[in-house]
Formats: structure tokens, sequence, C-alpha cells
């Protein structure tokens, strides 16, 4: 992602300024990215106690959070990719509903020695991902710590009057699986910095992702009986869809793009190609493509691929389980209580 920002020639730190002076940075920052915006339901925005919108839906709210050491590193990541990233991640879940991202809350602690020039980048980074989501900045909080860390919440609601959210527990045997997006880049992306080839596509996406959000409404318009966005890993996250809704995923990998982008990674880490791409794509998190599952019949909407179907338990296989082209797996994926890997 290349730097949205102009780098302001100021060399304050945070410790030198002041919490208004930040949150000018901020507001203007959401300014200039919603310049042109279509008209929202926005009452009162940045500048008061609360913001205030009307809603003629249900309103869909998630938050997410990332925190510097954890989900990135600040000499991997730009600050406008960072702030991106923290958008992305809590825009997902609203996509993830059915619903269209309206606006953005983000709450954050600073250090005190971050320049105000690399504030202004996070600042600009992140409301021009909200842009991108069709979304606008409309306030938070800030205050300083020991690393840097991004609260965004984020507030949708559905396009039609009546329209209901899709849930994880809507699936049902005989639905087909279908999935968005290139499972994979994000991991191979992580695997390829850490090794220190910091420059590609890969690389690109790990530091701060490319949602289609447009795509969760499209599902549900669809009829998608569930639906979910794959965070934590495919695996895992299409066995908590599973688990929701009381059923087993049979899983076709064949069904996955032959992606350059992940043999080159395999290629350029000494991995075993088929090995490498085959845990990258079910393992790997972070990519926010979205897996819905459809009713049989269901015209599955573009930018969706069938990648398996909906089964009943078994005595062998209880709700949860996930069985890859055939054979039984067992499930792993990102654990952010862990930290780690599982």
């Amino acid at each position: 992602m290349t730097d949205p920002c102009d780098r302001s020639p100021a060399r304050e730190t945070v410790a030198a300024s002041t919490e208004a002076e930040i949150i000018e940075i901020f507001t203007a920052a959401a300014s200039r990215a919603s310049a042109g915006h279509p008209p929202t339901t926005l009452v009162v925005g940045n500048g008061d106690d609360a913001a205030v919108f009307a809603a003629s839906t249900d309103v869909v709210a998630s938050t997410d959070m990332i925190v510097e050491g954890t989900h990135f590193r600040r000499e991997w990541s730009t600050p406008a990719e960072i702030g991106a990233r923290a958008v992305a991640q809590a825009a997902s879940d609203i996509s993830a509903m059915g619903a269209h991202v309206r606006y953005i809350v983000i709450a954050l602690s600073l250090t005190r020695d971050m320049m105000l020039a690399d504030v202004e980048c996070l600042a600009t980074g992140a409301a021009m991902e909200a842009r991108r989501a069709g979304a606008q900045i409309i306030g938070g909080d800030i205050t300083t710590g020991p690393c840097l860390v991004l609260a965004p919440m984020a507030l949708g609601d559905f396009e039609e009057e009546g329209a209901a959210a899709v849930r994880l527990s809507g699936a049902r045997p005989g639905d087909v699986l279908a999935l968005s997006g290139l499972p994979g880049r994000s991991a191979a992306g992580l695997e390829l910095i850490s090794a220190g080839y910091a420059d590609g596509i890969a690389q690109d996406l790990f530091r701060a992702p490319r949602p289609e959000y447009t795509l969760g409404s499209a599902a549900r318009r669809a009829g998608a009986s569930a639906l979910t966005d794959v965070t934590d890993g495919l695996l895992l996250d299409l066995s908590g869809l599973c688990r929701a809704s009381g059923v087993i995923a049979y899983l076709d990998t064949s069904t996955f793009v032959d992606d350059k982008v992940l043999r080159d990674a395999a290629a350029t880490l000494g991995k075993d190609h088929g090995s490498a791409v085959a845990e990258w794509h079910l393992t790997g998190g972070e990519d926010h493509g979205l897996l819905a599952s459809f009713p049989a019949g269901t015209e599955i909407p573009t930018g969706f691929t069938a990648c398996g179907v909906i089964g009943e338990p078994t005595q062998e296989h209880g709700a949860g389980s996930v069985l890859v082209d055939g054979e039984p797996r067992r499930i792993s994926g990102w654990d952010s209580a862990r930290g780690r890997q599982t």
C-alpha cells in the first residue's frame, strides 16, 4: 500500500502536543477523506461529546483491536497501513453480517514518542480506508501508553427496510459453501516479511488487507443462509459456522484458484509448493474474504466461488467438523486469546 499522506515537516511528538491538537489531526483527515462523500444520516459529527446519526433499519455494530507487537510492527508497516488495517478489520465484520458499514469511531493509545507527522499518516490511512468501505470516521478517543493500540468500532445498517442480518447459525445440510477472495495471501505475506522479504503483493495485503465490502450485502440479497469473514483461518472460521449451525462441512480444495502469488511465495521461502499453499489456504487468517452458505440452486453472486457443501453430523463427525477433500482435518488457525496459531 502506498502511503497516502503528505508527511508534515513538523517534528513534534505526541508528548509535546495536546489532546486537542491530535484530535484536530484526525478530524481534518476524516474531513478530507469524506469530501464528496454521498449524503449520510449523520446528525452530529466530530467535535461534540458523542456523534449522532439517524437509522431507518437495524443498526449493526462491531469492534476490533490491533496491538503493536501482536498484530503489527512499526518496522514492518507504515502508519498509514496500520490505520487502514484497523479500519478494515472492523468494517469487514459489518459486511460479514450482510450489512453496509456507514460510520467508524476509533479509540487509540499512542506512544508519547510518536511523531505528529506519523499520527497524521495513521489518521489519513484510517480515513481513506473508511472512505473505501463507504464509511466516515465520526469520532473516538485518544490516550497514551507503552505501545500503539487501535480499537475501532464500525457501525452499519441495511440498504433495504426490513432486511435482516445473515448469521453464523443459518447453514443447513445441502447448502452450497462459497468463498470470496484469495485465501492464504496474508499468511504468506507474514512469512515473507518475517524472512526478510519486505516487498510484494502478499506482504502488502498482510500489512493492509483489502476487503470487498459490498460482497456481504450481495450475499444477503442472493439468499445466503449463513455468512462470516475469514479472519482466523478458513478451517477455524468454517468450523465455527458449522458449530453454530449444528452441521458439518465438506470442503473441496480443487475449487481454489491456482494462485501464482502463493506459488512464488513458497519458492522464495524454499518450501514445498503443495504443502505450503495448502497450509496457507486452510489456516492462514486476516485475508478478510467472506465465507457463505447458500441453499442449493441459489445463483451464487459474482465475487464468490463454490467450494464445498454442508452436511448432516454423523456419529463419527460431530457438528463443527470439517472434511477436507473427503478427509477429516484437525481444526487449526489463529487463537486470539493465546496469541498464536493452534
